[in-house]
């Protein structure tokens, strides 16, 4: 990891983000899930993290839209390509996009701005395609307020699985 991106008063959340990126760089997927209430900085320490990391991470980004929750794909079909893909054959295609991004001893991350207003295809094909990472360089890092998630069982199974997953609380400054 490079230097770090100056930000005040989360030492400890910046450190399990290194942590996490560290790992997927060893070959061990995470999807870190930064949580918290509106206004409480996770947007903050997500680029802090993100601007910490080396060249070795290429950065794919990704934004929840409250007008878009109903609009298939429309979080991650910018990313894959297409918005008209079943489920499944999205997860595909993100896990075929992912491999792409590590190449020549590359770590992909996919970094999503408000996962609680992803439509449902996406993050049906998100969670399918993160559960079939085993050895992969990648992390996936994820804004979400913790009192509006997404109401899905497969993400909340996810979001529960210490192996996969890391959550950092962000309480209000």
């Amino acid at each position: 990891m490079t230097g770090s991106v100056p930000f005040v008063g989360r030492s400890a959340e910046q450190e399990r983000f290194a942590s996490a990126a560290s790992d997927a760089a060893s070959g061990h997927p995470w999807l870190v899930i930064i949580e918290g209430p509106a206004g409480s900085g996770k947007s903050a320490l997500m680029r802090s993290g993100l601007g910490a990391l080396d060249e070795r991470f290429v950065i794919e980004r990704a934004y929840g839209d409250d007008l878009a929750v109903d609009v298939p794909l429309s979080l991650l079909g910018p990313i894959i390509g297409t918005t008209d893909a079943p489920a499944f054959t999205a997860a595909v295609r993100l896990i075929d996009h992912l491999a792409e991004l590590q190449e020549d001893d590359r770590v992909a991350v996919l970094a999503i701005e408000d996962v609680h207003w992803a439509d449902q295809r996406s993050l049906q094909a998100l969670v399918t395609a993160l559960r079939r990472l085993d050895h992969d360089r990648v992390l996936v890092v994820a804004t979400v307020r913790d009192d509006d998630g997404p109401r899905d069982e497969r993400w909340g199974r996810l979001r529960a699985d210490p192996d996969r997953c890391r959550r950092i609380t962000v309480p209000p400054l």
